[in-house]
């Protein structure tokens, strides 16, 4: 099975605040002027918005989400301020790109006989996007501005873009803003080999609400909500598992609550803690080094579909939406939850993301 890797630099939601708003000012470091049109927005969310000619921005809100602040602005390197509720700068400095900042690609080291722009094109997007019923009404407005190259010597196909890549997505009545930092395809062998290693894509990410709220659109997103992991944890935290129907299994033993995990109310959140055990072995997947699997479950939907969770650590968090995370040694809450997700889960792509704050209740 292959390995997919997605991390979209995410900390979680705590709880609701209604009528907020974060307010800055935006500078260049080396002028010390203001900059307008900078993008501001909540990562993974619907909150966004643009410094105008002063360089003054004012971003509303209403949900407290523990997620990072996003200034962001083409020529400058972007600024990600965690926990932005605590207070941020009045004034904030954006620098100024070099020519050191650009990612210089060696000739030699890439196959001047591979594949096509065209070609590198459609298996980004199948990367991407995803090969969903969804995936496939969106559009990327601004292709051009990828850039693609195949490396032969290790069988990896990257990307990478300057500006953040618009994807309309017509079926979920979004339009998605995504700022890629990495992008890689690893191959078994060279091109054109179809047997795909480990997909990997890394950024942050804005949403803008394109419904009106739309009631044919509200239940497309509420069908793709269904496939999505935020979907399983938010019912494994409130014991709703089966009236959602969902099976989990270690081996051939049914995983229940009270042994194989445990769930407890931490104010907004809650508290899991799963239960240590033999894992016969977890295939081709890399743990990261300093690193081991806990426990190893299989995870069937209401159509059947398998996915597989590796637990990398027994205690998490899940929040009211059902996101996911951790908290270090120093009580810091990661980005990184420590759970590697294979199988249908796993294999979401941009084309079914939905923000993290999405609640098909509301």
């Amino acid at each position: 099975m292959k390995k997919i890797i997605i991390t979209l630099l995410l900390v979680l939601i705590f709880g609701n605040l209604y009528s907020q708003k974060i307010t800055g000012k935006v500078y260049d470091d080396s002028t010390k002027l203001p900059i307008p049109e900078v993008s501001i927005y909540l990562n993974g969310t619907t909150y966004n918005t643009k410094t105008d000619i002063n360089g003054k921005f004012e971003l509303n809100f209403s949900n407290i989400i523990n997620t990072d602040l996003v200034i962001s602005r083409v020529g400058y390197k972007m600024i990600s301020i965690p926990n932005p509720y605590d207070g941020i700068p009045e004034k904030i400095y954006l620098t100024p790109k070099s020519i050191f900042d650009v990612v210089v690609i060696e000739a030699d080291k890439i196959n001047k006989k591979g594949p096509s722009r065209k070609q590198m094109l459609k298996i980004f997007k199948t990367s991407f996007i995803g090969e969903s019923f969804s995936a496939k009404t969106c559009v990327i407005q601004n292709e051009n501005d990828i850039t693609l190259y195949y490396n032969s010597e290790n069988y990896q196909l990257k990307a990478e873009a300057e500006n953040p890549i618009i994807v309309h997505n017509k079926y979920l009545g979004y339009k998605v803003s995504f700022l890629l930092s990495d992008f890689c395809v690893q191959y078994s062998s060279n091109l054109p080999s179809r047997k795909i290693i480990s997909t990997l894509y890394k950024g942050t990410i804005a949403f803008n609400d394109l419904s009106n709220n739309n009631k044919s659109i509200d239940e497309k997103r509420k069908s793709v909500y269904k496939d999505s992991r935020n979907f399983y944890f938010k019912n494994l935290a409130y014991n709703t598992l089966d009236k959602s129907a969902f099976l989990m299994y270690i081996d051939e033993k049914r995983i229940m609550e009270g042994d194989d995990y445990f769930v407890n109310d931490s104010l907004s959140i809650k508290h899991i803690t799963i239960r240590p055990h033999q894992i016969r072995h977890v295939g081709s997947v890399s743990i990261p080094d300093g690193k081991i699997a806990l426990a190893k479950w299989f995870v069937f939907d209401r159509d059947m579909d398998i996915s597989n969770i590796i637990f990398l650590t027994n205690k998490f968090y899940i929040d009211q939406f059902g996101n996911t995370y951790s908290i270090d040694e120093k009580r810091k809450i990661k980005a990184e939850d420590r759970l590697i997700i294979l199988g249908k889960m796993g294999e979401q792509r941009i084309g079914d993301a939905l923000p993290i704050d999405y609640d098909p209740i509301m």
